[in-house]
């Protein structure tokens, strides 16, 4: 380095220092922390994605399962509406015949323009529950799909006792607790580094040169050594306990928030079992009403053709029976649905790649 004293003195040195922590800034701990923090951030930032990535599975199946149970409501609207249609036309018969009376026929008409408004409502709500699906999927609004009904899910339920363990090693969320800890750890060991003394071994040497002219000073012909400690003096010893009192809290109040994770987990999980036995089971009950339904339906018609039955004792038969098919329409779309929530409870929708897991859980 160039240096001008005075008017005539030039001088041009070359230093070279070497410099190596003690105490406070020796080791790994601390020279490694910005790398250590950023490969944190980095694996915090793929838990939160594929969290969030198993939450967009499961609100496409419970869009996709809304959508096939609108289209076979209006499916069954539709049945409806032309069985209610025919009772009308043979009711009006029967009342210009004197075997019907004029409330029995009003009676019917009145059921057939509900099934008609309630077939119109689900046309229109099928066209917006498209439009939300394609904009779900990321494709333009006019698309149209081709629904097929998938088999339903059929969990094993002897897994329900080993279900909590599964999902502590399969759950991105519980990894980040885990690894939150580690972190509170660390930055509490960092802490307690800043109450040693901040020295380093330094060993220095300097090549100089001096002279009237810079071709003098360049020769570099002079030389300096120096070996020894080198610190820096911090008089403020209390701000420093004062950050191993808060790491140290910061760092137990991560295992609570881990213990609250791993419980409310827990918890999750057991409910999404719960709710997946009772979907089952209202499907197995909703199955068999709609079966009972449409053969009261099926003889209540027979006897109102054979002139047994009035005409009101059909309409309500009718109502009956579709309102049953609807409620295992509903049933069978929040059994599906509650089994693909409980393996988004579980972890196992769509699997995390192993290394951002939580390693001794898994």
């Amino acid at each position: 380095m160039p240096v001008v004293r005075g008017a005539d003195v030039r001088r041009d040195e070359v230093r070279v220092e070497i410099s190596q922590p003690l105490f406070r800034q020796f080791g790994p701990l601390v020279r490694n922390e910005p790398v250590v923090a950023a490969n944190e951030a980095w694996l915090a930032a793929r838990r939160a994605w594929e969290r969030d990535r198993s939450g967009l599975a499961l609100r496409v199946v419970e869009q996709y399962e809304g959508l096939i149970f609108l289209a076979h409501q209006i499916e069954r609207d539709v049945a409806f509406a032309g069985r209610m249609e025919r009772l009308a036309a043979l009711t009006a018969a029967r009342e210009r015949q004197g075997r019907a009376a004029r409330t029995e026929a009003l009676r019917v008409e009145l059921q057939r323009g509900e099934a008609e408004a309630r077939l119109a409502a689900g046309r229109a709500q099928l066209g917006i529950q498209y439009q939300a699906f394609a904009d779900l999927l990321g494709l333009p609004l006019e698309s149209r799909f081709e629904l097929v009904a998938p088999d339903l899910l059929a969990l094993d339920e002897a897994d329900a006792s080993r279900a909590v363990a599964v999902a502590l090693a399969c759950r991105p969320d519980y990894a980040q607790a885990l690894q939150d800890i580690e972190t509170a750890d660390r930055q509490l060991r960092i802490a307690r580094r800043q109450l040693l003394p901040d020295l380093r071994l330094t060993a220095r040497h300097t090549s100089y040169g001096e002279g009237e002219e810079w071709r003098e000073a360049g020769r570099l012909d002079e030389s300096d050594w120096f070996v020894g400690l080198m610190g820096e003096l911090n008089l403020n010893v209390r701000e420093a306990r004062l950050g191993v009192r808060r790491a140290a809290i910061d760092a137990e109040a991560r295992r609570q928030v881990a213990e609250i994770v791993r419980n409310r987990l827990a918890l999750e999980v057991n409910a999404g079992w719960a709710q997946y036995r009772q979907a089952r089971t209202q499907l197995d009950l909703a199955a068999r009403n709609a079966g009972l339904a449409a053969n009261r339906a099926e003889l209540a018609r027979s006897l109102f053709e054979a002139g047994r039955a009035s005409a009101d004792s059909v309409s309500d038969a009718e109502m009956d029976r579709v309102n049953a098919e609807l409620s295992e329409l509903a049933a069978r779309r929040e059994a599906s649905v509650a089994a693909y929530r409980l393996l988004h409870g579980l972890g196992t929708l769509v699997p995390a790649p192993p290394e951002i897991l939580a390693q001794e859980e898994r």
